[in-house]
């Protein structure tokens, strides 16, 4: 059986202020690999091989899924700085 392909909504505020204008984009859901990434760590370690994400990436998506929780709890836009 095939995957389906999924796709999720993007949406930015355009500009400062609440009453800046949305805009949405669809995009697709990039497949991962979690057995490819758990070995570029395990390679890391031992074999201090350079790892599969680089720390900036990492940090950059933990802020987002924090901003997202925080979003969903809060039921509010969460602003992000650019980094």
């Amino acid at each position: 059986m095939g995957r389906r392909h999924q796709h999720g909504t993007l949406t930015l505020r355009e500009g400062e202020g609440e009453n800046a204008p949305l805009t949405r984009r669809e995009l697709p859901t990039l497949p991962g690999d979690y057995l490819a990434y758990y070995q570029g760590i395990t390679a890391a370690i031992r074999d201090k091989a350079p790892l599969p994400v680089s720390v900036d990436d990492a940090l950059r998506s933990m802020t987002l899924l924090e901003a997202g929780l925080d979003s969903h709890r809060q039921r509010r836009w969460i602003a992000l700085k650019n980094h």
